[in-house]
């Protein structure tokens, strides 16, 4: 790998705000004890919005450095927008990442590329690293790939085509097969090396070769310790979004400690 390893745990709909603190707690205490460096493999976890200020206070009192964001954000700054919430204000939280344009959100509540640039825009403008999600919006696809790369490629380009007084080097995009997403089953690894170069290459397109080579890709979609060090083998992939697996300190453990083994990153 060239670009530093990113390791995130999206939590969803899991977890309160003590449950949340003892997750940190024993995550932490397990990688210290195997000795992880954690300034070579980025560990983050995107907790609930009721228990980031929870998250926020251990990790400063206990200097855990152990990152963490938001599964969402507005896609305006301020305003009469009942529920949602500003990037400013997770900024203030010291969020690192927030997820943009997750396909839950696509698909149950019909975002839209104009919210998902919104989003895109607001992380960007706040110093927060958006996580774009792209990928099938639809369960039952099983189309072949190369109508798949069309997808999830008219996806990137929708959203960078908005974003040319940003820069994209801190972009993060991840590529999750909606079909694989909560199935136990991940797609063949020569189908992600393909969609995620294709990505890349989209990257480069739609910004330039700086940007390509800078942003990180990851793959999410039933990742677990059983198949993370293989998919982490993959030239084109520079991390993992961890959904079911990441409820599980243990499991999350292992599998940034999977990531680590194979780092050749140097900063």
């Amino acid at each position: 790998m060239t670009r530093k390893p990113l390791i995130v745990g999206n939590w969803k709909m899991n977890k309160d705000h003590l449950e949340s603190l003892t997750y940190l707690q024993k995550l932490y205490w397990i990688l210290q004890d195997k000795n992880f460096d954690f300034t070579k493999v980025d560990l983050c976890i995107l907790p609930p919005f009721t228990s980031i200020r929870s998250i926020q206070l251990l990790a400063d009192t206990d200097n855990i450095p152990i990152l963490y964001g938001a599964q969402d954000v507005a896609d305006s700054l301020d305003g009469p927008y009942t529920g949602d919430i500003s990037a400013s204000f997770l900024k203030k939280l010291g969020c690192a990442f927030t997820l943009v344009g997750h396909s839950e959100r696509r698909r149950y509540h019909d975002e839209t590329v104009k919210t998902i640039i919104g989003k895109l825009r607001m992380s960007l403008e706040q110093s927060i690293t958006p996580i774009l999600c792209v990928g099938s919006v639809n369960a039952d696809d099983d189309s072949a790939i190369d109508q798949q790369i069309d997808y999830a490629l008219m996806q990137v380009s929708k959203a960078l085509s908005q974003l040319e007084n940003y820069s994209l080097n801190n972009l993060v995009i991840a590529y999750e097969p909606v079909s694989a997403i909560g199935t136990g089953q991940t797609i063949e690894l020569s189908d992600i090396d393909i969609m995620t170069t294709s990505i890349r290459n989209c990257v480069e397109y739609q910004g330039n070769k700086k940007s390509a080579d800078s942003v990180r890709i990851l793959y999410g979609g039933s990742v677990d310790a059983t198949n993370a060090q293989l998919i982490l083998q993959l030239d084109s992939i520079d991390g993992l979004l961890v959904g079911g697996a990441s409820l599980d300190y243990n499991e999350f453990a292992r599998i940034g400690l999977l990531a680590a083994k194979g780092v050749v990153y140097d900063n």
